[in-house]
């Protein structure tokens, strides 16, 4: 079945350095990875917002277990029909469950393939960030767990800021990727997402805690 997927490219280049300065393309024009999209004032938080949102950006994914539900109306106040928040809280350099991880990576899976554009993020988008990332193109490509990694490291590189580090970022991170994407059952076509609604058996259906929010949507991830 035809994904609808654009090839991976042999090398990352300047093309997918991100619309922010701590941010890169990975699935270009649907998925985004980056820092938290905020500035030191609400001058920069706003033009980082406008961008992304100008961009079609219609799901954020927040791994910060130090995020606050608690924000301003006016700082989401956009004139989208719709815009959803999925929350996952992973504590900095650490990891989440692998169940709680696979509930994510399919609902963003879902999503991207349904033709809407995310946008992960975590702090620095670096390490947690890295993990959720790394997952996603496993799974919709099919790639090892090496290569994986390889390419997740390769996006975070073309920021303008890549800040020398690594992505995933820890040990405890990049152990997990592949421990969780070694043990996926490979013998599932991941198109039949698109008919099932899962990429790997068995089934897991995230708990959602949602709130409305102005136009958006709050999930909330229970590991």
């Amino acid at each position: 079945m035809d994904l609808g997927l654009p090839s991976l490219p042999a090398m990352p280049g300047p093309e997918y350095r991100g619309p922010t300065p701590w941010s890169n393309w990975v699935i270009r024009p649907r998925l985004i990875a980056g820092a938290y999209p905020a500035g030191q004032d609400d001058g920069e938080t706003d033009r980082i917002l406008t961008t992304l949102l100008e961009l079609g950006v219609t799901t954020f994914v927040c791994l910060q277990a130090e995020f606050s539900l608690h924000t301003s109306e006016n700082l989401w106040r956009t004139g989208q029909e719709k815009l959803d928040f999925l929350h996952l809280p992973i504590l900095d350099g650490n990891v989440t469950t692998d169940t709680a991880m696979s509930r994510l990576v399919d609902d963003c899976c879902l999503r991207l393939l349904r033709g809407e554009r995310l946008y992960v993020h975590c702090w620095g988008g670096h390490g947690r960030t890295g993990t959720v990332i790394a997952t996603m193109l496993g799974r919709l490509y099919h790639l090892p767990v090496a290569t994986a990694l390889r390419y997740t490291q390769a996006f975070h590189d073309t920021r303008r800021y890549p800040q020398g580090v690594r992505s995933p970022q820890t040990p405890v991170q990049i152990a997990q990727r592949f421990q969780y994407l070694a043990a996926i059952p490979w013998s599932l076509d991941p198109g039949q997402i698109v008919e099932t609604h899962i990429l790997c058996p068995p089934p897991l259906r995230p708990r959602l805690r949602s709130r409305s929010l102005l136009c958006a949507t709050w999930h909330r991830l229970v590991p």
